[in-house]
């Protein structure tokens, strides 16, 4: 009897669901491949494994926009990735949404991954824009749900990315909605992995119930202890690829309890044999896309606060590629200097923010003066200009007033001009400018920056010319900076003198 009771008791034990649950949560890698973290998570997924210990890992959004790598593979570094590491589900972020529509639904196409974003919806389908709301893990009886929820905000007006056929909603009633769903096949467990915000996260927990767990991410700072809003607990997700947080969740009594630790990859930690051909594939790739000859420097182009050849060039690209009459570029968005000599696509790269689209708007002549005239009277920081150029103004005190030239010809005041601008501008419009946003109406051609410095440079060179405004704003004397010219034995090759046109060609 004794041995038949034991018998039962290892019978009923061995028959009970698992009470515990880990999850591996991540976020906001910008296009980072991360394979020191995913290595990482491989390695802790085998552990599990090993020990039949139930375990999900989760991106919590903005993976394929933001990095090197990313932009020069038009995002499909990391939808390779993303196939190879397996995450059981991610959700979408803030910059996944600066893809062009027509590229990101492609990177989504290609995922073989589970995307869930239960509040970015097809208008006309109401089907989810990543394809699922949700989705369910069975562990042996413990039945767990995952909801997604993505950046709320794709339609606001600073977004790049232009949602089409797509309508962004409050995370709410669609995460209400999905808990239903997941109710009604038993789910014992819910998770929200939530792109939205640590004020809309805290929100959800306050008005939707159901929830037992939010992990979130968007660039927020980390705080050191998660906490709880009524019945759900809420874990910021860390950002970049240098930690991910590890969350251990208990079920028993009809309570949910949670612990969670930052943790990062050993230092020494081994890319998993198996992926290693693919991620120095990745590597090549970039490295030949970074080491491409732009061109060749007699002196080097600094970075500079005042007129100088490098932020004139940046304004020159964008308005040759883009088709523009004008083009700004601010001072504050020149990163870092070239280099004396060879010039790489790499060297560019590092002298702007990342990549960022590019706006066009029209004004007529009469504003582009006054805009001129402001930023020569009262500038919140310097504008380079490109195709257009004007003289000094001392009307002020009985003398000549600005006069604007555009293509070297006097600006037209009822004529209309097209201006291109880079988000930099765009993003502070008055302060730069003195236009409001409304007023502009500039609108994302949803081409990058980066695509039109890189284009120009490889169709013109590195040249440009100085002279555009006056020297008492911060102009040099008028001087062309042109490609060197290649080197004889006997001659040390001296850069050629030239004057600057009025347009600024």
């Amino acid at each position: 009897m004794i041995r038949i009771a034991a018998l039962a008791l290892a019978v009923a034990t061995a028959a009970e669901p698992p009470r515990a649950l880990s999850l591996l949560v991540w976020g906001d890698l910008h296009g980072d491949p991360a394979p020191k973290l995913f290595s990482w998570v491989d390695s802790l997924r085998r552990k599990a494994d090993t020990q039949h210990y139930p375990l999900l890992a989760l991106d919590a959004g903005d993976a394929i926009f933001g990095s090197d790598l990313a932009f020069a593979s038009q995002g499909t570094s990391q939808a390779t990735v993303m196939n190879l590491v397996q995450p059981d589900a991610i959700t979408l972020g803030t910059r996944d949404f600066w893809w062009s529509r027509d590229r990101l639904d492609s990177i989504i196409g290609s995922l073989q991954v589970p995307v869930l974003t239960s509040n970015i919806l097809h208008a006309l389908s109401d089907k989810p824009y990543g394809g699922k709301s949700w989705a369910m893990w069975d562990f042996d009886g413990l039945r767990v749900g995952v909801v997604g929820v993505a950046d709320p905000e794709l339609d606001a007006a600073e977004r790049p990315s232009k949602a089409y056929d797509l309508r962004a909603n409050e995370p709410a009633e669609h995460v209400a909605t999905a808990i239903e769903a997941l109710k009604q096949r038993n789910a014992e467990l819910v998770v929200v992995l939530s792109h939205a915000g640590a004020d809309a996260d805290a929100i959800l927990a306050r008005t939707v119930p159901g929830i037992h767990l939010i992990v979130g991410a968007r660039d927020e700072s980390q705080t050191a202890d998660m906490r709880k809003e009524g019945d759900t607990w809420i874990v910021r997700a860390p950002s970049g690829s240098s930690s991910l947080k590890e969350i251990e969740i208990a079920l028993g009594g009809g309570t949910v309890s949670i612990t969670e630790s930052l943790t990062s990859p050993p230092a020494g930690i081994a890319i998993v044999p198996e992926w290693k051909p693919t991620f120095d594939s990745l590597a090549t790739f970039l490295k030949s896309k970074s080491e491409a000859v732009a061109g060749t420097l007699p002196e080097p182009w600094p970075k500079t606060a005042r007129e100088g050849h490098l932020g004139n060039f940046l304004a020159d690209a964008l308005r040759h590629e883009s088709g523009a009459d004008i083009a700004f570029w601010p001072a504050s968005a020149v990163i870092a200097g070239l280099p004396k000599g060879k010039v790489t696509m790499g060297d560019l790269w590092k002298t702007t923010p990342p990549p960022e689209q590019v706006s066009l708007f029209e004004l007529p002549g009469s504003d582009v003066q006054k805009v001129l005239l402001r930023q020569m009277r009262q500038p919140k920081e310097f504008l380079f200009l490109s195709g257009a150029s004007c003289t000094s103004d001392s009307s002020r005190f009985g003398g000549s007033s600005m006069q604007v030239f555009v293509d070297g010809k006097p600006i037209q005041s009822s004529g209309r001009y097209k201006i291109a601008i880079p988000l930099s501008v765009r993003n502070r419009i008055y302060d730069l400018t003195g236009l409001s946003l409304q007023s502009a109406g500039p609108v994302y051609m949803e081409r990058w920056d980066r695509d039109m410095i890189e284009k120009y440079a490889r169709e013109k060179g590195l040249a440009t010319t100085l002279g555009r405004v006056p020297a008492m704003y911060g102009a040099s004397a008028p001087a062309a900076s042109e490609p060197a010219k290649p080197k004889k034995p006997a001659a040390t090759p001296r850069p050629k003198a030239a004057k600057a046109a009025p347009a600024g060609k």
